[in-house]
């Protein structure tokens, strides 16, 4: 050994070498170590700057590639050897201690890495650390650590570093200014198939303001491993932000996770994917806003707002599910879901921004062609807060839908505030700001741009815009508003994509300027009030249009004159006259319910059909139409223009709706022009009697017997349709109104009748009761025949000015399910011609009397509901007539005074369509067929089980029998569904026509629609009918009295549009059949000393479709005259009579003359 200088100046140690170290046969290691101490350090400050400075001695350790090992069995190298194995390991570590004397506090401080961790001799787990780098600066006896920024230790002055001997060479300086215990580290922990590892970093801290330890736990990647399948997440594209990090205080637990560039696949069917997903926690009541160095440049801060605080957000997203050959959907958005908890209140967030979705039921082709759906959302946004008071929400966004041939879309914006606080927060998602800005207890949903079209090419299109809304001074009280609204039906599109009116569209358009609605909650009650036109378009030749058609609707009590404001740009109070806003009209409170307008149709200037209408909708779903101020006008061309030749004026009703199909109840004809020449008629002024209706139940209801015995109460509608008014006195009087029969007790008793709304005077109930030992069950539905027939008794009810109601028949049907369901549907009957309470006159009655193979015979018509099947066991015959003769099941039966001289069941049926048949009654023997209806009630009763309706769907087996009903109606000796000229009218110039009519009239008998074309029966009559040649000499004439004929005039409909843009083939259309009868009571012939001719009861018949229609009947009916003389003067009084046969001569009564198509038949002559 040579020399050896020292020249140390101040106190110093060193020691290095290679050391091999056994700490209780648990701890080994093996490796370079050296060990340093030299000169105190003056002035070191502590991290509580509260704390003089300090003088230190330190020492120094420090390793370069150690390799270390903790466990059983060791070292690592032992076969046999059992925990935890470190390599590479590089530390220094600074022990400081202060020179103060007694001072019992130290210091330490350390920078390591470490190669690798890995388990030895454990299998099923595997763990490994690489690349892991720990960091400590900690003290014993004291809460205080050393800052190594400051003092001796600064930067510029005589920092502890450490020299490590890797490749390249590496140095340690010890910088720390806090306490903290920090790691960071690659970590893979695995089990079997399946393993995670993360880029993680670990810090135990403290926090210089307050001295609380601190936990965080920050990663910067993970990745999952799952057999052959691995996902990584991490590193984030900025290469700061961390996928996850966790923080942990003695106040709680905050947390946040960010995840990248997601994407997952669930086999072909699920794929998502996001360009960002972030979720966020704090447990704790304090904000947190940490700051952390990840490494050498780079610092990451976390900020969340005090706690309990959740947040999860998912930007720009995309999910697609796909079932293949059944659905597709496909949604795309940035979402958002928070809560936090603010004292005693729990908010919660729900948002979603640049939302855009579609959607699809099977392919594409299966779509269009066999009745998929589908949908698509764009530009949408949408947020909602619910906390303990409530929800308030917003969202607007564009959705258009197509399902099959129909294709829908509209522009929304919707706004909801349940809870009693204004609300006005923003909140922010995918980069995007949306406001909730909504009073208390409001909610608006605005449908702006709405466009619905039905078929390819459209047949049916749909436009405006439409609201639902709160009303922010009543929290009872919604409206509904529309503005712009246009509808068209036909071929279309009406409209083409700019907007513009397609000029091939052929259809209908109706259009709502205005439509508003009002509903009260608490009463369900509504008021409608809406504004528009009908026209249509496409078809040359052919117009129909309305002036302004106006509803109006009040039921609920209420003054209503509000304005409703569709735009969330233009809110309430808005002007009632603008585009996107409704006025509603209603100063008062008192009940209206009224549609009403003008109505116009020109076809070619041929045809001309105008006149002023009226709606009223029954409770059975019936709406009954008055129409006033009618004209209907016929112009043909002559010379080159077009000229009026025929028209009629008056006013007319009709019904269509509920289950009775189309029916022209009465047209009264006020003024009748042929060419120049006007006849005026004035309509019977016979009053029209009020109207009584069941309302609940209505007629026909198959009602459930516990809803019956809860209401108590029977309603009845009793209306004026003279608009006079109901007398409310005579319905609330003492007097029995009404009866029931059938399905009830015997114990039933009926209450006076009261007015339970004071908004409708037309609405009147009866309480019910019955024995107590029912229990209040006074109702059943159990049993093979549950109708209850409601008889509304004749005169019971007077209007104002003393006209009294007649007599009616309705019924309603019970039932009585194990569990509540549906009312399960019946099947039946109803008359249609004269319908169920109509008021039919004896005239008009027998001018519907036909000539069938029986003979001469009256007839009614019946409409059988068949639930939605088909109508069986009524007239099976292919020809559609059938011989009820030896019928062993009727299926209807007459009785009561107007059918005294009819036969009680019919003998003939004729089917007139899928769901009406004409039944035929043949008179009594011995009565006069002009006289087989008289004067008073006709009812009539449907025997159950006669019938049946087969293929009724929802129905067991698909066979429902026809129920038990009654209907009734009255016949009047007045001819009041006729009208009449009020005096003597000439058949043409009265200063030269021979023809006089005294009283004339005329009407409508009956209407039919079979096979396409629409019979009108038109009947006509004279009270009497006079020839006068001579003038006032009278020297030649003929004198008619009692007249009654009817014609028929038929309608082509198929050919009267499909000639509709041409009006010479569209008079082909129209045409008046050959058949007709004429009837005349008595007439009388009179030419001076040449001859005279009286005769009685002749009735003339001609049918030129007879024998077609009676293909095994006789010969046709031509002429029937009961009696009848005949005098010649001239030829010294020569007389001749004709007398009618009867018993014991004629064993069948016999006229006196009886003309037939092949012969005549001849009573008593002389």
């Amino acid at each position: 050994m040579g020399p050896v200088l020292l020249d140390m100046k101040a106190a110093d140690f060193s020691a290095s070498g290679n050391i091999t170290l056994n700490v209780g046969s648990f701890f080994y290691l093996s490796g370079n170590v050296a060990f340093h101490k030299g000169a105190k350090y003056v002035g070191v400050l502590l991290s509580n700057p509260l704390i003089a400075a300090q003088d230190m001695t330190a020492m120094t350790i420090s390793a370069t590639g150690v390799d270390a090992f903790a466990g059983l069995n060791g070292p690592a190298s032992n076969a046999n050897a059992l925990g935890l194995k470190l390599t590479n390991v590089n530390f220094g570590l600074a022990l400081l201690s202060p020179t103060a004397a007694g001072s019992t506090t130290s210091f330490f401080a350390m920078k390591a890495s470490v190669g690798s961790v890995s388990l030895v001799g454990i299998t099923g787990v595997t763990l490994s650390v690489t690349n892991l780098e720990l960091d400590v600066n900690s003290s014993s006896g004291t809460s205080d650590v050393i800052d190594f920024s400051k003092g001796p230790f600064a930067p510029m002055a005589t920092p502890i570093s450490f020299q490590f001997a890797t490749v390249p060479p590496t140095t340690a300086t010890l910088d720390f200014t806090t306490a903290l215990v920090r790691a960071h580290g690659i970590v893979t922990v695995g089990v079997g198939p399946a393993s995670i590892t993360a880029d993680a970093f670990v810090q135990v801290a403290t926090r210089p303001a307050d001295q609380t330890k601190t936990i965080a736990v920050i990663l910067k990647s993970f990745s999952v491993t799952l057999g052959p399948i691995t996902k990584s997440f991490g590193p984030n594209a900025d290469g700061i932000t961390p996928v996850g990090a966790v923080f942990i205080t003695g106040q709680g637990t905050s947390a946040q996770f960010t995840f990248q560039n997601v994407s997952f696949n669930v086999g072909s069917g699920v794929q998502f994917t996001a360009g960002q997903l972030q979720f966020a926690i704090n447990t704790s009541g304090q904000a947190v806003n940490e700051s952390f160095q990840l490494d050498a440049t780079h610092n990451w801060a976390l900020s969340l707002p005090a706690g309990p605080y959740f947040r999860l957000e998912a930007d720009s997203t995309s999910l697609v599910l796909t079932i293949p050959n059944a659905a597709s959907l496909t949604i795309m958005g940035s979402y958002l879901i928070q809560q936090q908890t603010v004292g005693a209140s729990t908010v919660t967030v729900i948002a979603a921004s640049h939302l855009s979705a579609t959607g699809t039921t099977g392919s594409c082709a299966a779509c269009t062609n066999n009745g998929g759906l589908s949908f698509q959302i764009t530009d949408g946004q949408a947020a909602m807060i619910l906390q303990s008071g409530g929800v308030a929400a917003v969202f607007s966004g564009g959705v258009s839908v197509t399902a099959g041939p129909i294709k829908a879309g509209a522009t929304a914006d919707i706004e909801l505030n349940t809870t009693s606080a204004n609300v006005d927060q923003t909140v922010v998602v995918g980069g995007s700001s949306i406001r909730i800005n909504v009073p208390a207890g409001g909610y608006t949903v605005n449908l702006t741009n709405v466009s619905v079209d039905i078929g390819d090419p459209p047949f049916l299109s749909l436009t405006g815009n439409f609201t639902v809304q709160s009303n922010p001074n009543n929290s009872d009280e919604t409206f509904y508003g529309a503005t712009n609204v246009e509808a068209f039906l036909g071929s279309g599109p009406y409209r083409n994509p700019d907007g513009t009116v397609n000029p091939r569209a052929i259809g209908l358009v109706i259009t709502a300027a205005k439509l508003g609605a009002a509903k009260f909650a608490s009463t369900n009650k509504i008021a409608i009030y809406a504004v528009g036109t009908v026209k249509l378009v496409g078809l040359d030749g052919l117009t129909l249009s309305t002036e302004q058609v106006t509803l109006k609707v009040n039921q609920t009590g209420q003054v209503i004159n509000n304005t409703i404001s569709l735009s969330s740009a233009n809110p309430a109070p808005c002007d009632p006259n603008g585009a996107l806003c409704v006025g509603m009209p209603f100063t008062t409170g008192g009940f209206i319910s009224q549609i009403s307008g003008h109505l116009t149709i020109d076809a070619a200037g041929i045809f001309k059909v105008g006149g002023d209408f009226k709606f009223d909708l029954k409770p059975s779903g019936r709406v009954d139409v008055d129409v006033n101020n009618a004209a209907i006008e016929l112009w043909v061309p002559i010379s080159g223009s077009l000229k009026k030749v025929f028209s009629l004026g008056g006013h007319a009703n009709f019904s269509f709706g509920g289950d009775t199909g189309f029916q022209l109840s009465n047209l009264s004809i006020s003024s009748i022009t042929l060419f120049d020449q006007t006849l005026q008629l004035t309509p019977s002024t016979t009053p029209t009697p009020p109207v009584a209706e069941l309302a609940s139940p209505f007629d026909g209801q198959n009602i459930r017997d516990v809803d019956l015995n809860a209401a108590k109460h029977i309603d009845v509608l009793y209306t004026s349709p003279g608009g006079t008014g109901i007398n409310a006195a005579s319905v609330t009087g003492s007097a029995p109104k009404i009866t029931l029969t059938g399905h009830v007790p015997a114990s039933l008793a009926l209450s006076s009748a009261s007015q339970p709304d004071p908004n409708n005077p037309s609405l009147f109930r009866y309480g019910f009761t019955c024995d107590a030992s029912l229990n209040g069950a006074c109702f059943s539905g159990l049993g093979t025949d549950t109708m209850v027939q409601v008889h509304l008794l004749a005169g019971a009810v007077s209007d104002s000015q003393g006209n009294t109601n007649v007599a009616s028949t309705q019924s309603f049907y019970l039932y009585d399910p194990v569990n509540p369901t549906p009312a399960p549907p019946i099947a039946k009957a109803r008359l249609s011609s004269p319908q169920n309470g109509a008021t039919v006159s004896q005239q008009t009655l027998t001018a519907r009397e036909t000539q069938t193979v029986k003979g001469t015979e009256g007839y009614l018509d019946v409409t059988f509901d068949a639930a939605g099947g088909a109508v069986s066991g009524i007239c099976g015959d292919v020809s559609g007539t059938c011989d009820l003769t030896n019928s062993l099941t009727p299926i209807l039966g007459l009785s009561g005074p107007g059918a005294a001289k009819l036969a009680q069941y019919p003998d003939l049926v004729t089917k007139l369509g899928p769901t009406t048949y004409r039944f035929f009654f043949e008179p009594k023997a011995a009565a006069d067929p002009s006289e087989m209806f008289q004067a008073g009630e006709v009812d009539v009763e449907f025997l159950a089980g006669a019938w049946q309706a087969t293929g009724v769907p929802n129905v067991t087996g698909g066979t429902l029998s026809g129920v038990h009903s009654f209907a009734s109606f009255t016949v009047t000796g007045t001819a009041k569904d006729m009208t009449a000229s009020t005096g003597d009218t000439s058949g043409g110039d009265k200063s030269s026509s021979p023809i006089i009519f005294k009283g004339p009239s005329i009407g409508i008998a009956d209407t039919s629609f079979k096979d396409g074309k629409l019979t009108i029966t038109i009947s006509f009559g004279a009270n009497e009918a006079g020839l006068n040649f001579g003038g006032t000499s009278g020297l030649i004439g003929a004198d008619l009295k009692g007249i009654l004929g009817t014609f028929e005039v038929h309608v082509d409909v198929l050919q009267a549009l499909q000639a509709l843009n041409d009006p010479a083939k569209l008079l082909k259309a129209f045409s008046v059949g050959g058949k007709f009868t004429l009837n005349v009571a008595s007439l009388d012939v009179n030419i001076p000393n040449a001859i005279t001719v009286k005769a009685k009861g002749i009735a003339i018949t001609y049918d030129p479709n007879y024998a077609e229609n009676n293909p095994n009947g006789g010969p046709q009916k031509l002429v029937v005259i009961q009696s009848a003389s005949i005098e010649l003067p001239a030829l010294n009084g020569v007389k001749g009579t004709l007398l009618p046969c009867g018993a014991p001569t004629c064993t069948t009564p016999t006229p006196g003359l009886t003309v037939f198509d092949n012969g005549f038949l001849l009573g008593v002559g002389t």
